[in-house]
């Protein structure tokens, strides 16, 4: 997995239940030190919104489906020629 950069334009995002962050392509890792104590925003991972709210989890299912194809696609583009 990526290492998350947090910036402005991309600011670090945590789970505020579990405390992993998102990653870059669209993925969450656990905490690496102390540059994730100082999270900008807050969401929900989609393994804790399924844990959490069952009835929401074909919502967690299509995001995370969305960030896979997404990131595949960027991806190819950075493979392309």
């Amino acid at each position: 997995m990526s290492k998350p950069i947090p910036d402005r334009t991309n600011p670090l995002c945590g789970c505020a239940v579990c405390g992993r962050v998102r990653v870059k392509g669209g993925g969450w890792s656990a905490p690496a030190g102390k540059q994730e104590l100082s999270v900008s925003t807050h969401d929900i991972c989609p393994e804790c919104m399924r844990r959490l709210y069952p009835q929401f989890a074909h919502i967690a299912d299509r995001l995370q489906a969305e960030l896979s194809a997404e990131a595949s696609e960027l991806q190819q583009k950075a493979q392309a020629p």
